[in-house]
């Protein structure tokens, strides 16, 4: 379980929001994420990586999310013709959809940028922010709080 890897959700085990209740696709009871987080109603109620990463249930992304994609796709890479940005889209939307949900983004609202999804990396505190921001000024706004 430990070896499973999601393109746009680095290291679930850490950053992903777990439940006791068993998966309703394999009935396993081990890293089972929340199927509110899914987009789906009341039709998902558990859903466990394992069933995530192979397909066997997936996370609903949004047709505006697609169209985020394919009109920065257009704007940003330079893909030669149409039938190449939608292919681009699609790939990356089914990739997506077996991505582990991030509980505080409302409507899987998945960001964009250089050419793709972006990746989740978990969470940022404040101190975090400070040694990663390069910008002396910035950091002075984060000691302020």
């Amino acid at each position: 379980m430990n070896n499973l890897k999601f393109k746009y959700f680095s290291n679930p085990i850490k950053n992903a929001e777990f439940t006791d209740v068993k998966c309703q696709i394999c009935g396993m009871n081990e890293y089972c994420l929340e199927g509110e987080y899914f987009d789906y109603g009341d039709d998902v109620i558990s859903v466990c990586l394992n069933c995530l990463s192979d397909g066997r249930e997936m996370v609903n992304v949004p047709e505006f999310i697609e169209k985020r994609l394919e009109k920065h796709l257009k704007e940003y890479k330079d893909l030669g013709d149409e039938i190449k940005v939608d292919k681009k889209v699609k790939e990356s939307t089914e990739e997506l959809r077996k991505n582990p949900p991030v509980p505080w983004i409302q409507y899987n609202d998945w960001q964009v940028c250089c050419g793709d999804f972006v990746r989740y990396i978990g969470e940022w505190g404040k101190m975090r922010l400070i040694k990663m921001h390069r910008m002396e000024m910035a950091k002075g706004i984060f000691y302020q709080f």
